[in-house]
């Protein structure tokens, strides 16, 4: 799962589960080319995050 989230509400509610989030706090916008830029390194933490985990990029 990929947010722009600010990730505090977010972050309890994914804790635990079998899933990875990945936020992107920083983001000022939530269309694809927003996002393009950070492929590689959602590649990334999607390869070596555990299920549960809640990555900030």
């Amino acid at each position: 799962m990929v947010s722009i989230d600010q990730g505090h509400d977010f972050a309890r509610a994914v804790a635990g589960r079998p899933i990875v989030a990945i936020l992107l706090p920083g983001l000022q916008g939530s269309r694809l080319n927003d996002v393009l830029p950070f492929v590689d390194r959602i590649e990334q933490a999607l390869g070596s995050a555990q299920p549960g985990a809640i990555v900030r990029l």
